[in-house]
Parts: structure tokens; C-alpha cells; sequence
């Protein structure tokens, strides 16, 4: 498969996709599975980045209200070149007999001094169509109360 890594994203056949700080401790786990050729379907991670520019394309700090914040990503299209990333990375994925999971792989999520698994929701079945209204939901769920 070809690598098709990009600034916010990086398929699971990508060095970076297995480095935590980029993808969390779960992404990375896939990744390194994935390569490993254990059973884990394709997929890719979107790195923290991400998020960040989808706000600031936005206008919207991080210092915002987490509900101002939450609207943004519930509401907000993303701009063109991160909503091309995943959609040219997902493209490059070979059809599966099944829909997206978009789920939360938080970089810093299970250390000694913090735990945030659970915090994110995570959704199943999401088709190629709603991809990005699930990782705003995704995102949005970060802030949620």
C-alpha cells in the first residue's frame, strides 16, 4: 500500500502512525498490529493537530468556552486541505466489508498521572459520506461536561 502520509494524517502502514505522541496510545497500538499483519483492518490517525487547525480555521481558540468550542466542531465544515487528508488516505485504504469506527486516541490518555480513556465517544458503521461530522463529534466530545 502506498504511504499517502500527510501533515494531519497518517495511515496505519505509516512509521509515524505507530509513534504515540502522534497517534496516541490505542492509534499506535493499531498501527504497529497492523504492520505487524495481524488481523486489524486499514485505517489511518489523525494527529492532534488536526483538531487545532480545524479551530483556528474557525477562528476559535482553545481558551474558549468548551461550549462555544463544541458548536464550532459540531457545526463547522472543515477546511478544504484537512478534509482532503483523510478522504485521499481512506481512498487508499482497500475496500472493506465494512464502515469507518471513529474513536478517540488521546496522546495522552493512561499515564501515571492522568487517565482520560472513556472521555471521547466513539461511533461505528460511519459511512465514507459522514466521516467528518463523526470526527467533529469525536472532537467536540473532548469538551463535553
Amino acid at each position: 500500500m502506498t504511504d499517502h502520509s500527510g501533515l494531519y494524517v497518517q495511515p496505519f502502514s505509516a512509521v509515524g502512525a505507530t509513534e504515540v505522541a502522534y497517534a496516541g496510545g490505542k492509534g499506535a497500538t493499531l498501527a504497529r498490529l497492523f504492520q505487524a499483519g495481524l488481523p486489524v483492518p486499514p485505517g489511518c490517525v489523525l494527529s492532534p493537530e488536526a483538531c487545532t487547525a480545524f479551530l483556528a480555521a474557525q477562528h476559535v481558540s482553545l481558551t474558549s468556552s468548551p461550549e462555544d468550542i463544541r458548536q464550532v466542531l459540531r457545526t463547522a465544515p472543515p477546511p478544504a486541505a484537512l478534509d482532503r487528508e483523510p478522504r485521499t488516505a481512506l481512498a487508499a485504504v482497500p475496500v472493506a466489508p465494512h464502515d469507518w469506527a471513529v474513536r478517540s486516541s488521546a496522546v495522552s490518555e493512561d499515564h501515571a498521572t492522568t487517565s482520560y480513556a472513556g472521555v471521547y465517544e466513539s461511533f461505528l458503521e460511519i459511512s465514507h459520506e459522514d466521516l467528518w461530522a463523526y470526527i467533529r463529534a469525536c472532537w467536540a466530545s473532548w469538551w463535553s461536561e
